[in-house]
């Protein structure tokens, strides 16, 4: 017989309103209607300890596992296969799905990774130090992020990190990063407004090589004390 919640982490909402949990221990996926009806969604080999969820545009759910390193993909009959395997140390916590593509935080090798809908990887942020240090995304740095959202509007990704021991039971402080995501517009005017034409041609011919099409940048945000 299957158990209820147990361990509950990530939980994200469809059009319908129903809630799709992430049941960590159990590893399965839990839905609960607006009746508040609960069933098992997804479950099977694919699923080790499920932790952050999102759902793109067609219904399907992604799931990130926190003991190794896939996303599965969950269709709208409960049908599970892995999307996309983020490489690095084990320890994706969290994704969110934004243009067409999906960003992934790893808590253990402090980076955020992008992945895109065809299941392609790419790092897009952090060096990989225990830090929190501004300026591009390649060359700054995380703390153990963990939870990740992004403003729709805006296309700034919002990270948090946790200062002090991760894992630890002692009292941390959060302090959030931001990744802000360039459409090639927004890239080419920042050259153009200057008069860099040579900057502005290169800028698009990489932009066109690279599948991933969005450029960053990583500025501090601010911080809170956690309870």
């Amino acid at each position: 017989m299957e158990k209820g919640l147990n361990g509950p982490v990530g939980l994200v909402f469809d059009q319908a309103q129903n809630l799709y949990v992430c049941n960590f221990r159990e590893n399965n996926i839990l839905k609960i209607s607006p009746d508040k009806q609960m069933s098992v969604f997804a479950s099977g080999a694919l699923f080790n300890g499920p932790n952050g969820i999102t759902i793109d545009t067609e219904g399907n759910l992604y799931v990130v596992n926190f003991n190794n390193n896939d996303v599965v993909k969950i269709n709208s009959g409960g049908e599970a296969e892995v999307f996309a395997t983020v490489t690095g140390v084990d320890g994706n916590a969290h994704l969110v799905a934004y243009n067409d593509n999906f960003y992934v935080t790893k808590i253990k090798s402090n980076r955020v990774y992008q992945v895109s809908k065809s299941g392609q990887v790419k790092l897009l942020g952090g060096t990989g130090q225990s830090a929190i240090t501004d300026g591009p995304a390649l060359t700054a740095s995380f703390a153990a992020p963990n939870g990740i959202g992004v403003d729709a509007q805006t296309g700034v990704l919002y990270i948090n990190n946790v200062k002090g021991q991760w894992g630890s039971r002692q009292a941390s402080a959060i302090e959030l990063s931001t990744i802000k995501l360039l459409t090639l517009s927004q890239i080419l005017s920042h050259y153009l407004d200057k008069n860099e034409m040579e900057a502005a041609q290169k800028a698009f011919k990489d932009y066109r090589s690279d599948p991933f099409p969005v450029s960053y940048t990583h500025l501090r945000a601010h911080e809170t004390e956690a309870d």
